[in-house]
């Protein structure tokens, strides 16, 4: 979570950046999509559930830091996309995904974020 000192300020700051560039360059808003990769000046391929729900996390950090209701917007939009079409891929019956925490994870702690923050409303 970005917190409210100088530094973490310069951080959200950063983050906000961050967030305006993948907006802008790797998000299809007609079609709610997002891409997973930007290479001299083409973003390609379809994001997994990962790629979704750890961006999710990022907004609801940057609404919490700056209260920036499009932050707050973006990531309801990509969780309602995400729920209703990125695919988990199993390779063996394994859930593959690269470190760090699972995207079914960091999807659950984003409802959760969202319950507490807003309580019982509906959530995808």
């Amino acid at each position: 979570m970005l917190d409210g000192t100088h530094s973490g300020a310069r951080y959200a700051e950063a983050a906000r950046r961050a967030a305006e560039f993948v907006v802008a360059h790797l998000y299809d808003e007609g079609s709610g999509t997002l891409l997973r990769r930007y290479r001299a000046g083409e973003a390609a391929i379809p994001g997994f559930l990962d790629d979704y729900a750890l961006f999710v996390q990022g907004l609801l950090d940057l609404y919490e830091a700056q209260f920036d209701l499009r932050h707050l917007e973006l990531a309801v939009r990509l969780t309602e996309k995400a729920a209703g079409t990125v695919r988990r891929r199993a390779i063996g019956g394994v859930l593959q995904y690269r470190g760090g925490r699972s995207p079914a994870g960091a999807a659950r702690e984003g409802r959760l974020r969202w319950r507490r923050a807003f309580g019982a409303i509906r959530w995808p």
